[in-house]
């Protein structure tokens, strides 16, 4: 997400106030380092013959283009089984008895949830030293919408 933010703000800038065209931006953790704060950005003057090659077909790992030289989809959608597809105004229900693995499974997802709450200043630390310091927030903020679902 934060590596989406930053090349959003950078694109408009390389375009605007330094008039260079943007053909391909890719975002992701090409080359990582343990303690790197922050990111990087590379940027590459490209003519169309180099822009073929970066969307070739490849079995590189993690990177953006498939080994048929398409991209993946932003988004991948499944498809809901016609037995358990609801209508419109039907809200989604927890059943009135849980078997075992039903139990196991929220017992799970509520320790889970739990211990992210417990961990948000830790969290929001760890990430204050290489990035911007929210992530125990944003992790909380879900964790407990998640247990007031389950209640719900």
């Amino acid at each position: 997400m934060e590596l989406m933010i930053a090349a959003g703000k950078a694109v408009p800038q390389l375009q605007l106030e330094h008039g260079l065209a943007v053909d391909k931006v890719y975002t992701g953790s090409f080359m990582t380092s343990l303690d790197m704060a922050g990111f990087s950005i590379s940027i590459m003057k490209a003519d169309e013959s180099i822009l073929k090659r970066l969307d070739a077909p490849t079995k590189a790992p993690s990177w953006p283009v498939g080994a048929d030289g398409v991209r993946p989809p932003a988004k991948i959608p499944l498809p809901v089984p016609p037995c358990h597809a609801r209508k419109k105004d039907e809200e989604p229900s927890r059943p009135q008895q849980l078997n075992v693995h039903g139990i196991i499974l929220e017992a799970g997802i509520e320790a889970a949830a739990n211990a992210i709450i417990d961990l948000k200043d830790s969290l929001n630390e760890w990430d204050g030293k290489v990035g911007d310091g929210d992530c125990g927030s944003t992790m909380f903020r879900g964790a407990v919408a998640i247990l007031e679902d389950m209640k719900s």
